[in-house]
Parts: C-alpha cells; sequence; structure tokens
C-alpha cells in the first residue's frame, strides 16, 4: 500500500508498555462498561500517561462493582470531580478526558506477562490540570490550522491539476488542428 499521510495532529503512541512502579499523570483516554466474569457492572479504565518520558503509554484498570470495592470506587470518583456521595447516576461516558494521578505496582506471573496494577488514585494537582488543559487547548488549535492549510494545500494541488490537464487538452487540440489530411 501506498499513501500520503499528515501525521500533524497525531500525537505519538507508543502503545502497551510495563511501566515502573511510581506515580503518574493520566488522562482517562477509555471507560467501556462491561461484565465482569461473576456478572458484576464493571468499568474497563484505560488510563492515556502524561508524563513526558511515558507519555501516551496506557494502563489498564478494571473497576468491578462489588459490595468490597464500593469505597475505592467512591474514591475514585471523587478525584475525578464526579458524583459520589448519597444516592447518585453513575456515567462512565463522562470521565473520558478527566484527569488525575495513580500509583501503579508491577505485577507478575508465571501465567502472563508482567503488568501494570494501580494501587491509588489521587486528585490532578490543579495547576498542572490547568497547564495541560491550555496545552491540549493550544495543540487542538494548532491540529486545526494544520488540518485546515492541508485542506487548502490539497484544493490547491486540485486546481493546478485540473488546470494542467485543460491546457493539455488545448495543446492537444490545437497539434489536431495544425496537422494537414
Amino acid at each position: 500500500m501506498r499513501r500520503e499521510q499528515n501525521f500533524d495532529q497525531y500525537s505519538e503512541d507508543v502503545g502497551f508498555v510495563v511501566l515502573p512502579k511510581g506515580s503518574y499523570h493520566v488522562e482517562i483516554y477509555s471507560a467501556k462498561d462491561q461484565k465482569s466474569n461473576a456478572g458484576n457492572d464493571m468499568v474497563n479504565v484505560t488510563y492515556s500517561v502524561l508524563n513526558d518520558e511515558y507519555k501516551n503509554a496506557k494502563v489498564f484498570e478494571y473497576l468491578t462493582f462489588t459490595e468490597k470495592s464500593m469505597g475505592r470506587i467512591k474514591h475514585f470518583l471523587h478525584m475525578i470531580n464526579e458524583p459520589y456521595e448519597g444516592n447518585c447516576q453513575i456515567d462512565s461516558g463522562n470521565w473520558i478526558g478527566k484527569c488525575l494521578k495513580i500509583d501503579v505496582t508491577i505485577e507478575t506471573s508465571e501465567d502472563y506477562a508482567d503488568k501494570n496494577r494501580v494501587t491509588a488514585h489521587w486528585p490532578f494537582e490543579p495547576a498542572q490540570e490547568e497547564a495541560y488543559k491550555e496545552d491540549k487547548k493550544a495543540k487542538s488549535r494548532e491540529s486545526y490550522q494544520a488540518n485546515k492549510q492541508a485542506a487548502k494545500e490539497t484544493k490547491d494541488q486540485k486546481r493546478d491539476r485540473q488546470e494542467h490537464e485543460f491546457a493539455d487538452e488545448q495543446a492537444a487540440k490545437n497539434e489536431d488542428k495544425d496537422i494537414p489530411f
């Protein structure tokens, strides 16, 4: 396959790596409602790391709604500024794009590859969150301008191609007129 691609609007994605034990600033990349093997409601949360060294690396966490885990889920909701007191509606779709800080360890197994395990959730420091949001807005504006410029260049290239095709057609017609029969 051969194709032209403008990558200006995309961030590099390092994909799956096992992060060293530590604390990381993250953005909730996705939150998918599922059922656990035991039939409990569960949300599969994917975090995207914001720290420079591991930027865009993914960390996964399953939040399973059981009596045992309700305190952890309540704390998680509190950390992402979602309703967490009393009787409240939980909409995991609202979580996407929210920022927080997580602590991770490395979980090892003889049967599976090493993986990260989220051990704690912390609030994203307000100053860092504002700086991140401003940076994200600026990058979004830059991406919009880059896409707009790319679309303009594409229109200009199309117009130039059409002008050349028209000129070639005219030249061919003129050549036909000059040939004596």
